[in-house]
């Protein structure tokens, strides 16, 4: 879970601010044309609950402020990437399958109609 505020990407799952990249993290393109950044924080977790869970720890660590119209304004963007993997075996063979969902929200976006 990433957040991108001041044009620096911010890793959420961080809840010291002293353990974050000063700079922010760096925005990678790996070989095959995957883009992906660098040193970001992965969990793994194993049911809906805990996702949320996480999802829930990454949300009290972004950067809110106040705004006329919203005491909590988001003040960044925020990317939440769930990825996804079962595997399986199928007639002996390890079958696996491979997901990856990408939640954005947009700063401000709590005011869209």
């Amino acid at each position: 879970m990433l957040e991108i505020y001041n044009e620096k990407v911010q890793d959420l799952l961080l809840k010291d601010t002293d353990q974050r990249a000063p700079g922010g993290l760096k925005v990678r393109e790996s070989k095959n044309g995957a883009v992906f950044v660098q040193d970001l924080t992965k969990k793994a977790v194993d049911s809906y609950d805990l996702i949320a869970k996480k999802m829930d720890e990454g949300y009290t660590n972004r950067s809110i402020g106040a705004t006329l119209m919203n005491q909590t304004s988001s003040r960044a963007h925020t990317i939440i990437t769930i990825e996804f993997k079962q595997i399986r075996t199928e007639q002996g063979r390890k079958v696996e399958k491979f997901s990856v969902i990408n939640l954005v929200d947009l700063a401000g976006s709590e005011k869209a109609g």
